[in-house]
């Protein structure tokens, strides 16, 4: 059971396997120090929920939500047509 925002998530779990193969192989180093990251706070939201450590799990989602706030995605603007 999952709601709308599941299937816009996975969508790439839909495309053609061979593609995303060549994509994470032609991206190796980079995906797999990324992975190591994602695993390392992954594994620090865990430890903080197993202490109960409520103030400090505060603190890790508002670095997340700074972080994501900070983001933007490059704008590409086309000149207006005469």
């Amino acid at each position: 059971m999952a709601g709308p925002g599941f299937r816009d998530f996975s969508r790439i779990a839909a495309s053609d396997p061979k593609v995303w193969r060549d994509i994470l192989l032609g991206n190796r180093e980079q995906l797999l120090a990324q992975s190591r990251y994602f695993q390392a706070q992954l594994q620090a939201f865990e430890t903080l929920m197993q202490q109960d450590d409520g103030a400090a799990l505060q603190a890790l989602i508002e670095q997340a939500s700074s972080a994501r706030s900070q983001w933007h995605l490059k704008q590409h603007h086309q000149p207006k047509s005469a």
